[in-house]
């Protein structure tokens, strides 16, 4: 039974996610591309959108109509509002340096709600059975690779460390080198990958993940995004969400970090008495080190 297209709603980058599976591949290009560059396409023509994507113009009208706009106008319009929502707190940080405590004050206000809104949203819309999966593929596969590039890396760094904690064979690759291509090259159908790749969205990690996909396609593969339509989401056997908003040229990472303590807890839970015989070792390692240091 096929389902039922819901009534366009809500701000730009809900629309493109909410309205995704019923995309054409040309309608799917060019959603992609806007939810990738949006920042860049307030003031673009439509003539530009179509060279870069290779889309007809009456296609782009069409796919706007689609969405719910008056055309191209009105998907820009909608495109200058997500960046205006985004973009809403940028100004307060400018002045840190003007306003005393006044404007730190402020600045700790703009942040602290900012990420609280990731928390909360991605709260509100997390998939529990999809965040199950993920923890029973990590917890049955013979070998993890955590993956991640850019300024991702460290998201890859935080799941590899716990995650070794709690289970064996859990390999981290953020570098890319020779030595990685052989981590890569040796998956096996039992095995799993944990990807993460947030807006910027780097390049490295959805082709490395495109390749193993051609390689290695039973191996299994997470994702841990902001949306379905982000790079590496036509990748991934399982999809985790958490959404991005920015008001600094930093990234709010607290919802996806708060999602990866999550999914390593129910993969802890799940991995019952052995996971917490390596955690015990791991505690008496880390007290055993503290003593030898004080002596």
């Amino acid at each position: 039974m096929s389902r039922k297209r819901a009534s366009p709603d809500g701000p730009l980058l809900e629309r493109l996610k909410s309205q995704s599976e019923f995309f054409s591949p040309k309608q799917y290009i060019l959603a992609r591309f806007i939810a990738q560059n949006y920042a860049d396409l307030e003031y673009s023509s439509i003539t530009e959108v179509s060279f870069a994507t290779s889309v007809s113009e009456p296609s782009i009208t069409r796919f706007s109509r689609l969405l719910g706009y008056k055309g191209f106008p009105g998907l820009q319009e909608a495109i200058r509002a997500q960046i205006g929502e985004e973009n809403h707190g940028h100004d307060s940080s400018q002045s840190f340096g003007k306003a005393g405590a006044e404007g730190v004050q402020k600045v700790i206000d703009e942040i602290f709600a900012l990420e609280g809104k990731c928390i909360d949203k991605t709260y509100r819309n997390i998939d529990a059975a999809e965040l199950e999966r993920a923890a029973d593929l990590l917890v049955k596969a013979d070998k993890v690779v955590t993956v991640a590039s850019g300024l991702n890396f460290f998201l890859a760094d935080y799941a590899a460390s716990y995650l070794s904690i709690i289970r064996r064979n859990v390999v981290n690759v953020t570098r890319f080198d020779i030595s990685d291509f052989a981590v890569f090259a040796d998956l096996m159908e039992n095995d799993a990958v944990l990807a993460f790749t947030f807006p910027r969205y780097p390049t490295r990690t959805a082709k490395i993940l495109e390749l193993l996909r051609k390689t290695s396609p039973k191996t299994k593969i997470i994702v841990i995004s902001d949306s379905v339509l982000s790079p590496a989401a036509a990748h991934a056997d399982c999809l985790l969400l958490t959404p991005q908003w920015t008001i600094t040229f930093i990234d709010a990472y607290a919802a996806p970090m708060t999602l990866v303590h999550a999914l390593l807890y129910a993969v802890f839970l799940k991995n019952g008495k052995t996971a917490a015989k390596r955690v015990q070792k791991y505690d008496k390692y880390v007290l055993d080190e503290v003593l030898v240091q004080q002596t």
